[in-house]
Parts: structure tokens; sequence; C-alpha cells
């Protein structure tokens, strides 16, 4: 790729950028998310950091869809390859212009979120603080380089914008089912149980101390199904977005209603643990999905007439 040719295509893409609504549409967006997500942990019963990311997400399919398809339709492509610019100068451009500009929304989204949850900065170490910080921007920059070559494939804005919100529904609903499956223990704690009646007459059923045993987990899933389920829960960003979230679960006043106190954050901070492999995998494999897509996307690029 040409210096002078990639310098310009990023400076006149840059505008593009900052002179469109939409984009500072999506920087609001990315505000309310950040607040809404932050207090939503501090105040609800368990911290569904998945909630936000899932939001975040619809907001980069909408700026990402907007500006490529918007392209599209006024000739903005065909124009510069008249102009002298490749193809692959193109998509390179509008690659990177795309991870620019999500990786500021999802760093401001990040700073006001951390910012009503102060906290947890006094009760989690660097290491985990980053794991989790490249663990989410990695599973956001796959989400981005699915989002544009979906949008280099398409052409018209708004069905861009479907497509890619329906993809982000689907893949949340397929990360949970097989993040949860994958999760499951083959094998669960259970207890006898009796039945008594209470003063008021109703039936009650209670566990009997002392009759602890495992018992196998219906949930659990085994052999190829559970392979498969794993291959899908590694290359999905949404699920990883998934599991950090439940990871995070013992840092939000889970079972507590109200915001949060301070001489509460002992008490369930000790049930925060942190998988510390589990992240850097994760890591792994949302940053060799994204250089996957990225190179995936220029091949269909170049096969695309452009009027």
């Amino acid at each position: 790729m040409d210096k002078n040719n990639r310098k310009n295509l990023l400076h006149a893409g840059i505008r593009r950028y900052r002179t469109n609504f939409v984009f500072w549409l999506a920087v609001a967006a990315s505000v309310v998310a950040g607040i809404y997500g932050g207090y939503y942990c501090r105040v609800s019963h368990v911290g569904d950091l998945d909630m936000p990311a899932l939001i975040e997400f619809f907001i980069f399919a909408v700026l990402i869809a907007w500006i490529i398809g918007r392209e599209y339709e006024d000739g903005g492509f065909h124009n510069k390859v008249i102009a002298g610019y490749t193809r692959s100068e193109i998509y390179g451009s509008e690659l990177l212009l795309a991870i620019l500009a999500c990786t500021v929304l999802f760093l401001i989204h990040a700073v006001v979120f951390s910012c009503l949850n102060l906290y947890t900065f006094s009760v989690i170490t660097p290491g985990v603080f980053f794991g989790f910080f490249f663990g989410f921007l990695l599973a956001n920059l796959a989400m981005v380089a699915l989002f544009v070559v979906l949008a280099f494939f398409l052409r018209n804005r708004f069905a861009i914008i479907a497509v890619l919100i329906l993809m982000v529904y689907g893949l949340y609903f397929i990360g949970y089912e097989t993040v949860d499956a994958v999760d499951s223990e083959q094998y669960i704690l259970d207890y006898d149980y009796e039945l008594f009646e209470d003063d008021y007459g109703n039936i009650i059923e209670t566990y009997i101390e002392g009759t602890e045993h495992m018992v196998e987990n219906p949930r659990y899933i085994g052999g190829p199904r559970r392979t498969a389920y794993e291959i899908l829960s590694a290359v999905n960003p949404c699920g990883h977005v998934i599991y950090y979230s439940w990871m995070t679960y013992g840092l939000y006043g889970k079972y507590m209603k109200g915001w949060t106190q301070h001489d509460s954050w002992e008490n369930f901070t000790k049930e925060f643990v942190y998988d510390g492999s589990a992240v850097a995998v994760g890591c792994a494999c949302a940053a060799a999905v994204f250089a996957a897509l990225s190179a995936a996307g220029l091949p269909c690029f170049r096969k695309r007439e452009l009027r």
C-alpha cells in the first residue's frame, strides 16, 4: 500500500467520521451505555456486563453500516478506484478507520463505566484489570472486523444495519447457550429433601443436612457435541463477553439491592474468582478471529462491482 495513498485515504476518512452526525450520536450513545452499565452493576443483583457490551455492539453496527453503506450509495468507492486507489488500499483504510472509531467508542464506554465503579480498582490487581480490558477490547475488535466484512459484502446501509443487528442477536444467543453448556460441570452437589408443613399450612421442601452427594448434571454436554460447543464459544466474540461478565459477578453487589456501600465491598468481592488462563485463551482466540475476518474481507471487496 502506497504511503501517500494510505495517508490521503485516512485523512479523508477521519473527516468523514468527524463530520457525520451518526458518529456523534454513537459517542453520545456510548456515554449513555457506560452510565447504564456502571449504574446497573452497582444497584442490580448481579453485574451483567454482557448487556452494556451488547448495546455497544449495536452502536458499532449502526455506525459501520451507515459510514460504509453511504460510501457505496454515493459512489465513493467507485470514485476512489477511478482516482487511482487500489481496492486493497480502500479496504485497508476503511477497516482501520472502523477500528479507530470503535476503539474510541469502547474507551468512552469503559471510562464512564469505570468512573461509576472506581472501588473495583482497590480490590483487583493490575494484571486482572488489564486482562479484562484487553479481553473485552479484543472481543469488540473481532466484532468490528465482522461488521466491516459484512458491510462490504452488502450495499444498502439500512439493509446492512438490519443484518448486523440480527447478527448480534444471533451471536449473543449462541454465545449464551454455548458458554453456559461449556461452563457446566459434569457432576454437581445435591441433597436429599424432605417436606414439612409450616404454621400457616404451607408445604415447604427443605434439604436434609449431612446428605450431600454428587449427581450428574443434566445440563452437562459431553462428546463431539461438547467439542463443537467449545469451538463455537472460542470463535464467538459475544461468547467471550458473556464469559468475562460472568467472571466479574463477585465484583458487583451480588444479591444486593440499592447503591452498594463501601462497607459491603469486602463481603461480595470474596466471591470474585479470576481465571487468568481462560482470559488469555479468550484474548488469543479473539485476536485470531479478528485477523481471519480482516483478511477475509479483502477478497470479498475485490469481487464487488462498484458503481
